[in-house]
């Protein structure tokens, strides 16, 4: 009988839909995909949402956008402080410098004339292709999560692309509380 198994190995070399698992500080685990390659170093995104919920954006601070945002705050702050050192010795800082973001609609769905403008990437991500890889969950109770992008719907920021239930876009307004889905890049 033929069976598919996966084989756990020890690699210097990433390749696009790898999954790396590993163990936050605080004993939280993650597992991370392997999503694109770039000249520099791969790039993952966690399997499942973080334990972080947020909003984007207190309600009344939404001038600014994703780049003065609340979340962006907390990823590159109490998320990051979060993840092991041997994981941050091999972290790269993405485009805007910042170590954590989220992905954008592009990267899930396909193209985003939003995520061009932001140079945040337009390509969609090989293994986004799927649907079952849009799905989030959070913890080990297996409960489907909704969670950020970082795509704003309109100029003036009160609302964000995000991610349903079953793999969806849909649009969220910013001082909603939904998951997170970082994007980091390893060496």
């Amino acid at each position: 009988m033929k069976v598919i198994r996966p084989v756990e190995t020890e690699t210097s070399r990433f390749q696009v839909g790898d999954v790396l698992p590993f163990t936050l500080v605080d004993g939280a685990l993650v597992q991370a995909l392997a999503v694109k390659e770039e000249r520099d170093g791969m790039l993952f995104v966690t399997v499942d949402c973080t334990g972080i919920e947020s909003m984007v954006c207190s309600p009344g601070e939404q001038d600014g956008g994703y780049e003065r945002s609340l979340l962006r705050r907390r990823l590159n702050c109490e998320l990051l402080e979060r993840f092991p050192p041997e994981i941050r010795a091999q972290m790269v800082p993405l485009s805007n410098g910042d170590w954590l973001r989220l992905p954008t609609v592009g990267e899930l769905f396909g193209r985003s004339a939003a995520a061009e403008e932001a140079d945040l990437g337009s390509g969609q991500w090989e293994p986004m292709r799927l649907c079952r890889n849009r799905v989030c969950f959070l913890g080990r109770d297996g409960i489907s999560m909704c969670y950020w992008l970082a795509d704003p719907v309109d100029g003036d920021g009160k609302f964000y692309s995000g991610v349903d239930y079953m793999g969806n876009a849909m649009h969220i307004a910013a001082i909603g509380t939904y998951g997170v889905r970082p994007v980091f890049k390893l060496k």
